[in-house]
């Protein structure tokens, strides 16, 4: 009996190791071209390499793919129709589609939009 408990008690202590290597992060590189897309899609300005290097605590930053990621991500935001439902659901305009060539367009579309948002809202 007494060797039972010995051994039951040997299987547990052993059961209840924890390995300091399973539970180690893995760091993998970040995707800044993703990034800058993410960035765009959100309707907020570009972020310079200060910010990102605060942001996402790393220091080798690549700010020509995180450039390129967020022009596309402008191209996608920055359109007609897109603009028109983001003014309906009363959101301001954004930040991404400033400073381009087709803002006034673009405006123009994301407050008829906005005005319509207004207009027709059941809450007013």
């Amino acid at each position: 009996m007494h060797q039972a408990l010995v051994i039951l008690g040997i299987l547990l202590m052993t059961g209840c190791q924890i390995d300091p290597y399973t539970h180690a992060p893995t760091w993998s590189d970040r995707n800044w071209y993703e990034i800058g897309v993410d960035d765009a899609m959100s309707g907020g300005l570009a972020k310079d390499r200060q910010r990102l290097a605060l942001e996402y605590d790393d220091a080798h930053i690549d700010i020509a793919a995180y450039k390129k990621g967020y022009q596309r991500g402008q191209q996608r935001f920055c359109q007609d129709d897109f603009l028109y439902v983001w003014g309906l659901s009363g959101r301001s305009f954004p930040a991404t589609c400033e400073n381009l060539e087709q803002t006034p367009q673009l405006r123009a579309r994301w407050k008829q939009g906005d005005t319509g948002a207004s207009e027709d809202s059941i809450l007013n």
